[in-house]
């Protein structure tokens, strides 16, 4: 990076897209295993092996829990950016996780179509090293501001490589 150069952060553009079936078969499962185990919980209260305020006590923290867990599945995704700062090129979110490569070292930027776990096509921006040996990966970088990619690439000075080819993707 030229001395002198701005940091250049891009964000997620805002999305409508509707959960995939799978995370909806898993909430449902959650759902019914939750209300599983508070009824079964009740009982035990109602035959007088656990208190009412150790019911209310763990129902509390097994909420807090969950709470916690969905609250860092969003900021994972929510906040994630593409960026150059201090001659570095990478991707962080929201939590502060970040992955970065020194800019004289990356080879280009290659976009890809990977199946997740459920199946389902994610559009990939990798940033591959020269070495090869070092390859970030930013899963639904589709969602990335319209031109962001490009922006970086350009500020970077390598080249895009591949396609999303997915009808929807913008890109």
């Amino acid at each position: 990076m030229i001395s002198g150069q701005p940091s250049i952060v891009i964000h997620l553009r805002h999305s409508t897209v509707q959960p995939n079936a799978a995370l909806t078969r898993v909430a449902a499962a959650g759902a019914v295993g939750g209300l599983l185990f508070v009824v079964a919980a009740i009982a035990r209260v109602a035959a007088g092996g656990q208190s009412a305020w150790s019911f209310l006590l763990a129902m509390a923290l097994a909420v807090l829990i969950f709470a916690l867990l969905l609250g860092y599945a969003y900021m994972r995704q929510a906040n994630a950016t593409i960026f150059i700062h201090g001659g570095r090129v990478g991707f962080t979110n929201a939590i502060r996780l970040q992955k970065s490569l020194p800019i004289e070292d990356v080879d280009r930027f290659q976009r890809t179509v990977e199946l997740d776990q459920a199946k389902q096509p994610v559009c990939v921006l990798l940033i591959v090293s020269k070495d090869n040996r070092r390859v970030l990966r930013f899963s639904g970088a589709d969602r990335l501001e319209d031109g962001g990619v490009e922006r970086i690439a350009s500020e970077v000075g390598v080249s895009i490589v591949g396609s999303w080819g997915i009808a929807g993707s913008g890109q």
